[in-house]
């Protein structure tokens, strides 16, 4: 595995000034678990693949093989920060929403039970619109998932795109956690993980292991960073952007993949 500290100190710094310009309040959990509403399963035993999604594109399950769901506690999701402004918008499901989202529009281009299911979502101040693309292979027992950024304002700007998980593998919440570049994974040992990973990027980005299971602020990604961990915790694929162009997308591609 690669080492992943240099990176980390590098966006450390980028986002100094922005963390003391103003604080980001920490995300605060609900107190009700939202419910599916897309469900996909494949297979049987240990070939089985099963996962779902709330109106919003948080993964409340994955499951794989049957009768093992790595997503124990509903807490998953995305977050963005706007630097410059040190502003946060969030959605984790069961770990936190902040207040300053617009409510989601989610749709099936391809009509029930396909595929695509996309889940758009814009900042209540107009800054950015978020494009949610969900996808599978069930092969590879792999759920994907394109995130599409988008700048509406009329200025650049430097952003973190952020997904988290609070992974309980094997229906645990004792798991063992490591991280590279380019991804992040629980597991239980001599049993199954889950891995939450993207393609490889020229813009900065970090798989992190946090040592704790709650939400991160998305204007301070390494708050809890550990290097490994045993215990109850979870993980972030994180991305960095110090030009967001006005108009302009970018798009990240994560995916989780039992392992």
């Amino acid at each position: 595995m690669r080492n992943a500290l240099p990176l980390s100190l590098l966006l450390l710094t980028v986002a100094a000034a922005a963390w003391a310009q103003e604080p980001v309040s920490a995300p605060t959990p609900e107190t009700v678990l939202t419910s599916c509403k897309y469900s996909f399963t494949s297979g049987t035993g240990l070939n089985q693949i099963a996962f779902c999604l709330d109106d919003r594109g948080s993964l409340l399950e994955f499951i794989s093989p049957a009768g093992e769901n790595h997503l124990v506690g509903s807490s998953e999701g995305f977050g963005i920060c706007d630097i410059d402004a040190a502003t946060g918008y969030y959605y984790y499901a069961a770990g936190g929403t902040s207040s300053n989202l617009d409510k989601s529009v989610d749709s099936q281009p391809g009509g029930p039970g396909t595929f695509p299911v996309r889940v758009v979502t814009k900042t209540a101040d107009g800054a950015f619109t978020l494009t949610q693309t969900f996808s599978w292979n069930t092969n590879e027992r792999i759920v994907k998932v394109a995130m599409a950024l988008k700048n509406t304002t009329t200025v650049s700007k430097r952003v973190y795109l952020l997904r988290f998980a609070n992974i309980n593998a094997d229906t645990t919440n004792t798991n063992v956690f490591g991280h590279d570049l380019d991804s992040a994974w629980g597991a239980t040992n001599g049993a199954y993980g889950l891995m939450l990973a993207t393609t490889p990027t020229p813009v900065l980005h970090n798989g992190i292991v946090q040592n704790t299971a709650s939400a991160p602020n998305p204007c301070n990604p390494f708050g809890a960073s550990v290097d490994s961990f045993t215990g109850d915790g979870s993980v972030i694929e994180m991305f960095n952007d110090n030009n967001l162009g006005p108009g302009v997308t970018f798009t990240f591609n994560v995916e989780y993949k039992r392992f």
